[in-house]
């Protein structure tokens, strides 16, 4: 959520990748952290890191699409061993609890700024604008256009121009459904179950011990 409101929130300066690396890092090492991921893991995070802040740095000293294009594919990573992690976690947990909740809406919140990066960098490689009416897309509006085409509010303001950038939007939108509808819909489910179920539980010992 701090990478989100960080990206969107903050005007499109040249040190904006760079804030967008380290965060999205910190938010990487936190995750595994509190996932008990292996070594390997964490070497991968610290090496991704130290690259996504160079290039990030370079950012500040050059207009070049690559620095640009290389910190969007480096988060993009991050994004992508992230979840993998989370969900390594919550299946070697073998429990639901509130936890295993949070860890789902943080997966649906990194798949939002999965496909903003990966909007960005379509944009970047395919050296056109993105959007139509040759709008260039900037980090904050990818995640305007993100997690509106998510969530299918469809304001409309910002449309792909590009067959790639509508066919991975409509590919979004439906990822996006199906997670809510299935995923988080089932784990509040049971969890509502579970505790409605240890309620009634308490409430038959008690009897009992009268």
């Amino acid at each position: 959520m701090v990478t989100f409101f960080v990206a969107g929130a903050l005007p499109d300066v040249h040190a904006l990748p760079l804030i967008m690396s380290i965060t999205l890092s910190a938010t990487f090492l936190v995750v595994l952290s509190a996932s008990g991921a292996r070594h390997l893991y964490f070497v991968l995070a610290w090496g991704t890191t130290v690259l996504g802040v160079a290039c990030g740095v370079a950012e500040l000293f050059t207009s070049s699409m690559w620095a640009d294009s290389a910190t969007a594919v480096l988060c993009a990573l991050l994004l992508i061993v992230g979840p993998t992690v989370i969900i390594r976690g919550v299946i070697r947990e073998r429990q639901l609890n509130i936890q295993t909740v949070l860890a789902a809406l943080s997966l649906y919140i990194m798949l939002g700024l999965l496909f903003a990066m990966v909007f960005h960098v379509v944009q970047d490689f395919g050296n056109v604008a993105f959007f139509t009416d040759h709008r260039t897309g900037t980090t904050s509006t990818f995640l305007y256009f993100s997690f509106a085409t998510m969530t299918t509010v469809g304001y409309g303001d910002f449309t792909a121009a590009a067959n790639l950038g509508r066919t991975l939007g409509v590919l979004e939108a439906i990822l996006g459904q199906l997670y809510l509808v299935t995923v988080v819909a089932l784990l509040v489910g049971n969890l509502g179950a579970m505790k409605m179920s240890a309620s009634a539980r308490k409430g038959q010992g008690l009897t009992e011990g009268e």
